[in-house]
């Protein structure tokens, strides 16, 4: 574990003296579009939180720790009648998780002109990229590893391009080695590495881009709170960094907020919640680009499989505990009937629902 977090400091240092490379020198551009409202409404962080399906656009180390089916959708509407949607399938097995994603960018109405000047009919343009995604959780101590392999198409009018590029993360809890440093853990990833698009005769790079992010899950006021930071560091560009954080309500509502420095029209806030209702969950992410309007994303996860119950069971059952453990015993029965609901019999949970009652009537 020693080495492993010399390796990621070494990283860290290095990153911060990549030098820029000029702005609009690369092409594929909307890869660098965080498209997660979970994860975009904290500020763009995730490289050292990941753990959902979002991990896909921060480091896909983070798929390693679902462990359950998993169907995203996700719809944003961009600026000036752009818009995107992106969908996910995240399926676990034996030898790891595994990822399939479809994200099309469209870029509205764009109208055409001829030579002359002259108003011709709109210009059909878009982005798609196909994303097949690995990550696995304890590949060492306390270690996860991850990887995206990415085919994208661009159009514009009559003109095509394609190519192929990947993204590689690592995630390290320290809590696994340092008890002291539970819920902490560090992230590093390289997003973008591929061929390049070329139009014509001219080729231009992905938007490669480095990232460190360190993540914290403490607990405040009985409820989680998840705290991130991440850096990076892109080849056309300076680096920025981006800080957020979520606290969630009973395990039902999360409040989340950020902020990112990167240069671009928005003033770096970003807001949003998210809702969790069983299976399903939904999320909102909002961003003011002040003249240029307002961005939306809304995502969907539904989560399924022959592990679900299992995992539903699991976390209730570990939340009533806590509970029982801070004297919370009217929480701590809600958790417990959630059990239930999966799994009527438990013997566990109908003994603490009567043991959290006794309590309460003393």
């Amino acid at each position: 574990m020693k080495k492993i977090l010399l390796i990621v400091l070494v990283v860290m240092i290095n990153v911060s003296r990549i030098p820029a490379s000029d702005p609009g020198s690369t092409g594929a551009n909307f890869l660098k579009i965080n498209l997660a409202p979970r994860e975009l409404a904290m500020g763009s962080v995730g490289i050292g939180l990941a753990d959902g399906p979002g991990a896909m656009f921060t480091n896909p180390a983070g798929l390693g720790s679902i462990g359950y089916q998993s169907l995203s959708f996700f719809y944003n509407i961009w600026l000036e009648g752009m818009s995107a949607q992106y969908l996910s399938y995240i399926i676990p097995t034996g030898i790891g998780n595994f990822g399939a994603t479809a994200n099309y960018f469209a870029y509205g109405k764009i109208q055409g002109y001829d030579a002359s000047g002259t108003e011709t009919s709109n210009i059909d343009a878009y982005d798609l990229c196909f994303l097949l995604s690995y990550g696995r959780s304890e590949i060492l101590k306390g270690v996860s590893g991850g990887l995206n392999f990415k085919v994208l198409h661009e159009k514009l009018e009559k003109e095509k391009a394609m190519a192929f590029g990947g993204d590689v993360g690592i995630k390290i809890d320290l809590g696994k080695s340092y008890n002291i440093l539970k819920g902490v853990s560090l992230g590093c990833s390289v997003k973008n590495i591929g061929t390049g698009l070329k139009f014509d005769k001219e080729k231009a790079p992905l938007p490669l881009s480095y990232g460190v992010g360190i993540g914290v899950k403490r607990e405040l006021l009985g409820e989680e709170l998840n705290l991130g930071v991440d850096m990076n560091i892109p080849n056309d560009n300076s680096m920025y960094v981006g800080t957020g954080l979520e606290y969630w309500i009973k395990d039902i509502i999360a409040v989340r907020a950020g902020y990112n420095s990167k240069k671009d029209s928005s003033n770096g806030l970003s807001l949003g919640i998210g809702i969790k209702a069983d299976i399903f969950s939904m999320n909102y992410a909002f961003v003011d680009y002040g003249e240029l309007g307002y961005t939306h994303r809304m995502g969907m996860d539904i989560k399924f499989g022959r592990h679900i119950k299992e995992v539903l069971i699991r976390k209730a059952f570990e939340r009533g505990v806590s509970y029982m453990r801070k004297k919370k015993y009217a929480e701590a029965i809600l958790e417990f009937n959630k059990v239930l609901k999966y799994d009527s019999s438990n013997i566990g949970a109908l003994e603490l629902i009567k043991e959290a009652n006794e309590k309460m009537a003393k």
